[in-house]
C-alpha cells in the first residue's frame, strides 16, 4: 500500500474506532485484567480536541517519522520483508502450515490446529480467540512474536487478529554460499525473484542499471541461488527455493 494511501486511512479513521483505541490505551485492553499505564500527556491533550483532530495528528507524526528514520532504509527492510514471506510460503507448500508456524518465533506454536501465542506478561492468564483467519506480518524490529487484535463482540469495524514475527535472518542467503553473496544488493534481487523475471524488469524494480543487475545475477546463479530458463529470445531468472529446517 503507498505510504499516502495508508496515511490517509489513519487520518479518516472512524469515530466509534478512535474512541474503542483510546478507551483501551487508557483502561487497559479487553484482553489484560490490569489497567493501562496513564497515558501521556500529549496524548491527553491531544484527546481532549477530539477524535478527528487526533487521527489526523497521528496520521502526521507517523509521516514524520517514516521520513526521519524509516525511509531511506525502507528498500533493504522491504526486500527481506518479501524474502522471508517467499520462504515461509516455500515451507509451508512443502512441509504444512504446521512446519512454518514453529519456526517463526520461539514463542509460537502449532499445537493440534490451534495457534498458540506465548506472550510472557506477568499476571495475564491463558486465553482463547476463536477466529477464521488471522494476518502473519514480518518485522525486521521485532525479536519476539507480539499479537493484537483480539477484540470483543460488538468492537467497531473490527480487525483480524494480527501476529508480528521477526523476520528470518538472511532468510535468502542459504549459509556456507560463501562471503560474496553478502550484501543487500543481491538480497534485495533475490527477493524479487520469488517469480521468474528478465534482466531488464528487475533493473527497472530495483532501480539499478541492466549491466549491474547482470553482474550480480551471474554470481548469484554460479553459487546456485538463480536458475535461468530460455523462453523464445528471453532468458528468465528465478530464485532456487530453500527450505528451513526438516532437511
Amino acid at each position: 500500500m503507498p505510504l499516502d494511501e495508508a496515511l490517509h486511512r489513519v487520518a479518516t479513521t472512524p469515530r466509534e474506532r478512535i474512541r474503542y483505541e483510546l478507551t483501551a490505551a487508557v483502561g487497559g485492553h479487553s484482553w489484560g485484567h490490569t489497567a493501562a499505564d496513564r497515558p501521556p500527556r500529549l496524548l491527553l491533550d491531544a484527546m481532549e480536541r477530539g477524535e478527528e483532530y487526533l487521527a489526523q495528528r497521528v496520521a502526521v507524526e507517523l509521516e514524520q517519522f517514516w521520513h526521519t528514520a524509516l525511509a531511506r532504509h525502507w528498500p533493504g527492510i522491504r526486500a527481506r520483508m518479501e524474502g522471508d514471506v517467499a520462504a515461509r510460503a516455500t515451507v509451508i507448500a512443502q512441509h504444512g502450515i504446521a512446519a512454518a508456524v514453529d519456526d517463526l518465533a520461539p514463542n509460537l506454536e502449532w499445537d493440534d490446529g490451534a495457534l498458540n501465542v506465548h506472550l510472557a506478561i506477568p499476571g495475564l492468564p491463558t486465553s482463547h480467540l476463536d477466529a477464521d483467519a488471522a494476518i502473519f506480518v514480518p518485522s525486521v524490529f521485532a525479536r519476539r512474536a507480539t499479537f493484537c487484535g483480539a477484540e470483543p463482540p460488538g468492537a467497531p469495524a473490527p480487525r483480524l487478529p494480527l501476529i508480528v514475527y521477526p523476520v528470518g535472518p538472511n532468510d535468502c542467503l542459504p549459509a556456507g554460499r560463501g562471503g560474496e553473496l553478502i550484501g543487500p544488493t543481491r538480497t534485495k534481487l533475490l527477493a524479487e525473484l520469488a517469480q521468474p523475471r528478465t534482466t531488464g524488469e528487475l533493473a527497472q524494480r530495483v532501480h539499478l542499471s541492466p549491466a549491474t543487475v547482470s553482474y550480480h545475477l551471474q554470481i548469484l546463479h554460479r553459487a546456485g541461488l538463480v536458475q535461468r530458463t530460455r523462453r523464445s529470445r528471453t532468458v528468465l531468472y528465478q530464485r532456487v527455493m530453500t527450505t528451513h529446517g526438516g532437511q
